[in-house]
């Protein structure tokens, strides 16, 4: 193809022209030390724009996919090398004799191969950063939860390398979300359902972009690749902090909990029992509230000792949690004295609950040296209506409490029940 009507200072003219109008944007300077480099830059893409024009096509993919890679470890943004190459384009069609489509055709090759370059220094820049933070996210996190922290970094690590090592990847290289091995993992951890579903979500991103991407890399269009890409680094750094955030707030969870009884600890009742009261005074729910000691518990530690009190408290917290429902709580509130919030409950069922839980104390077989401990429990139960929800959890635990006072008062192994009343 003759070029021959094509001049180097046409070319220059044009790279001058669009940095003249970048340089205007304080944003576009600072990229810049002045305007020297500036100019030396112009003759440098305008002398390569100039010899490109007759290389051999392998020599051509390989002169841009440099120049790319050049340019983007400059940060000089991909669109201004667009823009930059629109207004050569438009000058070359004024000024020279070559046909609109071999010009079009050249400028659109020329956009390829840099946004393959662009995308080069991409795979290097990210798998520098996901280097980092797995060592960062290995750091910080205990040993047991790095695999589901990092899986989804690891991941990406091993896509981007062989995407790096130019391998076309296909659909089973890739997968959806839900034949991922994380997805297992996302499914097991235990937070609210808003959180869990984010990440499920950013997970089911995560693996759509990376399907994208490997499509548009399969069809060389490096430019809607290099924006496939970058939406994948972002929704996986994101999922990771998802992901961290569902970790810290589990080791957070756990903190509550009673690790004897594996019943909340009493320092998280208050936050705890508000949230069930919202909720249920919201529905316009009845709700119970039970108060439930070990009788003689003392005389337990007395005989057999303190360990053999641990084994009895341990399967008094495992019977309390087989008798709780999905919404219901229970604390451990004292030494042997636990609490049970019942959430949607009649008074009638409220009894039949409290009576349950008593004979099945009764019944509880608990040995220790071959000897089997005696248990029995009091418990003293409040019901209480959808419009006296609102008053402080003093007066509820108060009143729980009398009434518990009263089983232990007259004869032990029984309970007491009582309908609130506001004072």
């Amino acid at each position: 193809m003759d070029f021959s009507s094509i001049k180097l200072d046409n070319i220059e003219n044009a790279f001058t022209n669009f940095y003249r109008v970048m340089m205007e944007s304080e944003h576009f300077r600072v990229f810049f030390d002045g305007q020297e480099q500036v100019n030396a830059l112009i003759k440098l893409q305008a002398d390569n724009f100039y010899q490109s024009l007759f290389m051999s096509d392998e020599d051509f993919k390989q002169n841009y996919i440099l120049l790319g890679l050049m340019h983007a470890k400059m940060q000089l943004p991909f669109e201004d090398m667009v823009s930059a190459l629109s207004m050569v384009r438009d000058n070359l069609l004024k000024n020279t004799s070559i046909d609109a489509t071999t010009i079009y055709n050249i400028i659109e090759k020329m956009e390829q191969y840099l946004a393959k370059g662009y995308l080069v220094f991409q795979f290097e820049d990210v798998l520098s950063q996901l280097e980092l933070s797995i060592k960062n996210v290995q750091e910080a996190y205990s040993e047991q939860d790095h695999d589901v922290l990092i899986n989804s970094l690891i991941w990406l690590k091993n896509i981007t390398i062989r995407f790096q090592s130019e391998e076309l990847l296909q659909h089973s290289d890739i997968l959806t979300a839900d034949l991922c091995p994380l997805t297992p993992m996302i499914q097991n951890l235990e937070v609210e359902d808003e959180l869990k579903q984010r990440i499920i979500i950013s997970h089911t991103e995560q693996h759509s972009l990376a399907l994208s991407m490997a499509f548009f890399f399969r069809e060389e269009d490096y430019m809607l690749a290099n924006f496939m890409f970058a939406k994948l680094f972002a929704i996986t750094v994101s999922l990771s902090n998802q992901i961290g955030l569902a970790v810290s707030h589990q080791a957070i969870e756990e903190l509550y909990y009673d690790a004897l009884t594996g019943l909340l600890l009493r320092h998280s009742l208050e936050s705890k029992l508000k949230d069930s009261f919202r909720k249920s005074a919201r529905k316009q729910q009845i709700v119970a509230m039970m108060m439930l000691d070990l009788d003689h518990f003392k005389k337990i530690n007395d005989t057999w000792g303190h360990q053999a009190g641990d084994k009895v408290l341990e399967a008094l917290g495992k019977l309390i949690q087989q008798n709780q429902r999905e919404h219901d709580v229970a604390f451990r509130y004292g030494g042997e004295e636990f609490l049970l919030f019942v959430s949607n409950i009649s008074e009638e069922n409220t009894v039949k609950v409290a009576e349950r839980i008593r004979a099945q104390v009764e019944k509880l077989v608990i040995e220790w040296e071959g000897v089997a401990i005696p248990l029995t429990m009091s418990i003293g139960a409040l019901v209480i209506e959808p419009e006296k929800l609102n008053d402080a959890l003093e007066s509820y635990i108060e009143k729980a409490d009398q009434n518990l006072y009263e089983a232990k008062e007259t004869g032990r192994n029984k309970v007491v029940i009582s309908t609130y009343q506001s004072e």
